[in-house]
């Protein structure tokens, strides 16, 4: 996977008991460019909590053998940024306003998300290359909580975009049927 996505053009040849080259056949691919991560982590978990204060989950770290901290790893072929989305925890609204909020960054460089709301998709800053991986620190506001020690658990969704869309990396993927009478000379598809 640390081969980048794209249009590759291969050159075959081979030789008969005589040793005998013929010439070479040349062929185009499209290697799929894809978004891809693995995380090594299953639960983000933030802790006892106080209203009104930002409390930090347990950081992460680059290490993908540690699930308690969290770490992402790109194993797609491109480049990729990342998205966080979450719900609301059972924190709920109040009068119309959700009662939690949260942040998210990747690197220990790297800046936070604004603060963002339940069911609200947030791009994470930076980009994360192919063959690399990085930590992830995951921030959550509660604004207003339930009094009584009642745990609050959620869903949260990670999402790898390609970064840049590149004029070859087209966000759908048309399989047209394959060319045929394609004359197998390298010169005939590229000239000066």
């Amino acid at each position: 996977y640390c081969q980048p996505g794209g249009n590759y053009i291969v050159g075959y040849t081979a030789y008969d008991g005589f040793d005998a080259w013929c010439p070479f056949l040349f062929n185009h691919f499209w290697y799929i460019p894809t978004a891809a991560i693995q995380i090594d982590f299953g639960i983000v978990d933030y802790g006892d909590v106080v209203e009104c204060v930002w409390q930090t989950s347990a950081g992460g770290d680059d290490d993908m053998n540690t699930p308690s901290l969290p770490t992402v790893k790109n194993i797609g072929n491109t480049p990729v940024t990342l998205t966080v989305e979450q719900d609301h925890m059972g924190f709920g609204q109040t009068d119309g306003n959700w009662n939690v909020e949260f942040q998210a960054r990747m690197n220990v460089d790297g800046a936070y998300t604004g603060p963002y709301w339940p069911d609200m998709e947030t791009p994470i800053p930076g980009v994360l290359e192919m063959c690399t991986q990085d930590k992830l620190d995951f921030q959550i506001h509660v604004i207003k909580g339930i009094p009584g020690g009642v745990a609050n658990m959620g869903t949260m969704c990670l999402t790898a975009y390609i970064d840049g869309i590149p004029n070859d990396w087209p966000k759908y993927l048309p399989f047209d049927p394959a060319p045929t009478n394609i004359p197998q000379n390298i010169l005939s598809y590229y000239s000066p």
